[in-house]
């Protein structure tokens, strides 16, 4: 949900993702885009991405959030290298493992993790992106309805499919 963009905050006068949500004509998805925000704003930990800012961009509700320069998705790496090696693959898995266990701590579902949600910045640190469909526990219960498939299907557990 949004579409992101490189971009600078001349404020600050650093290079930022700016994610920004077009699709402004359902109020759910509006809700969904905050829960996000929201769902960022609590975590401060070295494996998820890290917000700065939230406001508008032409009327559009926007964010602005850690930009992981000369990075790659792990879908990406799996593209281009193939099978990973063991202790390659472990060491991502332990690295999202722990951003998920800060967002679990901080009472965050993020509910759609995949390897293009799974960044991989120039220094090695795995971290968790895409908080779009995250469930803040005891705030977006309202957002969650019986019957309603979230994620990506390929990523799904069976029992959702």
């Amino acid at each position: 949900m949004g579409v992101v963009f490189r971009a600078v905050d001349r404020a600050l006068d650093r290079v930022v993702a700016l994610k920004i949500l077009f699709e402004v004509d359902e109020e759910a998805n509006v809700k969904r885009f905050l829960v996000e925000a929201k769902a960022l704003a609590r975590l401060t930990h070295p494996n998820t991405i890290q917000i700065f800012w939230t406001g508008e961009f032409e009327g559009y509700p926007c964010f602005a959030m850690e930009y992981i320069a000369d990075g790659i998705s792990v879908y990406d790496l799996l593209r281009h290298k193939g099978m990973l090696e063991v202790d390659d693959a472990v060491d991502i898995v332990i690295e999202a493992a722990k951003g998920l266990g800060a967002a679990r701590r901080a009472g965050i579902v993020h509910r759609d993790i995949k390897p293009n949600n799974l960044l991989i910045d120039a220094d090695g640190t795995v971290k968790i992106s895409d908080f779009g469909l995250a469930k803040i526990v005891e705030d977006s219960g309202h957002l969650t309805q019986s019957g309603i498939v979230m994620g990506t299907p390929y990523y799904m557990s069976p029992e959702q499919g």
